[in-house]
């Protein structure tokens, strides 16, 4: 069978130019598609009709990856299809393989945000190679050991690091002055590191106890 003459019939660089804007999920894509593009419109309704075949679905996303949102419960060899020709398609895929995620994390650390599920090496490696604060929300699956490597590559941006621990706070506070800002109600412990390290971070402190007003008082 010729590479899926369907798309090669009507699927022109014009339509394509209609079709390649990422979108962040598979409703918003498919409807995107739907409204603006003819040729994929017949795709998704001939789908509808008749389950296409693993071979026609490789086709498919291998020509626009974006493709992977009309397919339910795609392959492994169809999903790796899909990333290889469009990153951003991995967002369609719920529970992705961890081959998967490594293969497609590999490419730019960046594409962790297109990711559902990250697991623990993913994440870290993600971190290890990188990964800037920005993007930490993406970080889901926070075992304490990928919350300390979060904190040690980038300590700005406590407030992404899910109920961090004291030892994880202390971290924080001691590399930048207005960490304290986003820590929910720190101990006395974690307010005395704070200003030790930045005595300008206690008027940052919404209730500093009285051991804390003393010590910047006196020093």
């Amino acid at each position: 069978m010729k590479k899926l003459i369907i798309l090669s019939l009507f699927l022109c660089i014009n339509s394509f130019a209609t079709i390649s804007t990422p979108k962040e999920n598979r409703e918003e894509l498919i409807e995107h598609l739907l409204k603006t593009n003819e040729d994929s419109k017949k795709l998704y309704y001939k789908w509808k009709l008749q389950a296409p075949t693993e071979e026609e679905q490789i086709e498919a996303v291998e020509f626009y990856g974006g493709y992977l949102a009309f397919i339910k419960n795609p392959s492994e060899k169809v999903q790796f299809t899909a990333v290889k020709q469009a990153t951003w398609s991995m967002r369609f895929i719920d529970n992705p393989s961890e081959k998967l995620q490594l293969f497609v994390i590999k490419q730019d650390v960046g594409n962790i945000d297109c990711i559902n599920n990250p697991t623990e090496k993913v994440e870290l490696i993600a971190l290890q190679n990188g990964l800037s604060g920005g993007h930490y929300e993406y970080l889901t699956n926070q075992t304490e050991k990928v919350k300390m490597a979060m904190i040690k590559a980038d300590s700005w941006h406590i407030e992404a690091i899910k109920n961090p621990s004291e030892e994880i706070q202390l971290i924080a506070v001691r590399d930048y002055h207005a960490a304290i800002l986003y820590i929910k109600n720190p101990s006395e412990k974690v307010q005395l590191e704070s200003v030790k390290y930045h005595k300008s971070s206690f008027r940052l402190i919404e209730n500093p106890t009285e051991k804390v007003k003393k010590y910047v008082q006196t020093h």
